[in-house]
């Protein structure tokens, strides 16, 4: 046994972490898959695709407020695995990594993605995959 102490409340604080980053990339991955779906299911924002005079503001309305909701959470993961980080040193538990795969070069902004565009720059992404424990 080492001389170092057991630091409860940072373990605490830990495991309170990870158990609420676990359920945030659970319900980031539903969100995910409801988008999926309904890009998939061939809904348009037009109530007639040959009539373009009449627009269902549900139709568009939806997946803006999906890609809200998970850039929302994608922020919030982010900030929780940056919190637990702190406490992790303390508590002798691993680091999250923070890292941003960003071949492409799109941005996933809130602003580019309200604005209905994609920019190709070098800006960070959030990609899915953005925290994860190390191996």
């Amino acid at each position: 046994m080492s001389n170092k102490q057991i630091n409860y409340e940072a373990i605490g604080h830990c495991v309170y972490l990870q158990k609420e980053i676990s359920q945030l990339i659970e319900e980031r991955s539903n969100l995910y898959k409801e988008f999926i779906a309904i890009c998939h299911s061939g809904q348009f924002p037009y109530t007639d695709p040959r009539n373009t005079k009449i627009i269902d503001l549900n139709s568009i309305d939806k997946p803006a407020k999906l890609l809200k909701k998970i850039h929302e959470i994608n922020q919030t993961i982010i900030t929780l695995a940056t919190t637990n980080n702190q406490w992790a040193d303390k508590a002798d538990y691993e680091h999250y990594v923070i890292s941003s795969d960003n071949s492409l070069g799109f941005s996933t902004s809130s602003d580019a993605i309200f604005k209905g565009i994609i920019t190709c720059n070098k800006q960070s992404s959030i990609d899915a995959d953005v925290v994860r424990n190390k191996p």
